[in-house]
């Protein structure tokens, strides 16, 4: 299960994250200021940072410290304002989204699908056959089909995980543009649709050449996400 650490100064919010993540998470922390925010992230490894954008000191300062502690770990921004305008005011600051408050089940349900299984249930099975449902119904529920597409996709990842470093250590941004766009696709048919759309956000930027500093932490979170996934796709495929 996900485990989520949340620096957020608003006691209402902080209230309703932690009703809305109650069985939902294997660990819950939140901090009402950067200054406990950074002493978490020392002692604890969560899979996941919810971020008020107006905590209390400027964000783009506090992501800083944040990366300084932790460079992999996704930051998902909290903020009422509009995305476009957080966006500009970030500078291109490395984070994965952006919720807008107020938030609900939904939005949170799918940022911690790539770390999470579903609990609450009886016999309650991996989350990553919801993943493959879609896949399932497209292959006319072959089992063998599906295997087989399965196996590719978990013994390619670390050659075009290793291919991927290679080009940002080489700065060769046309091909590792055309790698990931090849890889995302791959990720949506498997339905992670969380991790397609953080492929797809990162194809972006590569193509406009965004932020190219961040992209060997933005590739370290692709590739953490995915290999916490690849057990749980493979029990789903015998089921």
């Amino acid at each position: 299960m996900c485990k989520i650490v949340v620096g957020e100064d608003n006691v209402i919010t902080q209230q309703v994250i932690e009703a809305m993540l109650e069985g939902r998470c294997s660990k819950l922390w939140i901090a009402g200021n950067y200054a406990e925010l950074l002493q978490y992230l020392k002692e604890e490894s969560p899979d996941l940072l919810l971020l008020d954008y107006h905590l209390d000191k400027d964000a783009n300062e506090g992501i800083a410290e944040i990366r300084a502690i932790n460079k992999t770990i996704p930051i998902y921004i909290l903020s009422a304002d509009a995305e476009p305008a957080i966006s500009r005011k970030m500078k291109g600051a490395e984070v994965a989204g952006f919720l807008q408050k107020p938030l609900n089940l939904p939005m949170l349900e799918q940022i911690m699908r790539p770390f999470s299984a579903k609990v609450g249930e009886a016999a309650a099975s991996p989350v990553a056959g919801e993943y493959l449902a879609n896949l399932k119904t497209l292959l006319g529920h072959n089992p063998e089909r599906l295997q087989r597409i399965v196996k590719i996709f978990i013994e390619e990842a670390p050659s075009h995980f290793a291919a991927m470093q290679t080009l940002i250590d080489q700065k060769q941004w046309p091909q590792l543009k055309a790698l990931v766009h090849r890889v995302r696709a791959s990720y949506g048919y498997l339905g992670l649709q969380t991790l397609h759309q953080r492929i797809t956000q990162w194809e972006t930027d590569i193509e406009h050449q965004r932020n190219t500093e961040s992209y060997p932490s933005i590739l370290q979170e692709i590739k953490s996400a995915t290999e916490k996934l690849i057990e749980e796709i493979r029990q789903a495929v015998k089921s």
